[in-house]
């Protein structure tokens, strides 16, 4: 009975590692519109408090996750306009440790 138990718990598990594709986006962002985030991103953070490195680690991983959850720019260039300052912090909070 232990086993069986055991079993129901370990099936979901197996299924929630597996990639599903369809659930999966592609991604359709243009190199040219990465090189834009990440320029704005890096340009946007005062440059006496951190170094280049580190903000480029910070915006790295931030358009990692815009891509994430964005097909295109334009998507998400559409989406930031509805965005409240919660939404922001959302968004940044994952990469945050990047810049300590």
């Amino acid at each position: 009975m232990k086993k069986l138990l055991l079993l129901l718990l370990c099936v979901p598990l197996l299924f929630s590692c597996v990639e599903n594709d369809k659930d999966k986006k592609e991604n359709n962002w243009k190199k040219e519109h990465k090189d834009n985030f990440m320029d704005a991103c890096i340009r946007g953070i005062p440059g006496y408090e951190f170094t280049y490195s580190q903000k480029e680690q910070y915006c790295s991983c931030s358009l990692g996750r815009m891509m994430e959850q964005y097909n295109t720019a334009e998507e998400m260039d559409e989406a930031a306009l509805k965005w409240t300052l919660e939404d922001i912090m959302k968004q940044a909070e994952p990469c945050v440790d990047f810049l300590k």
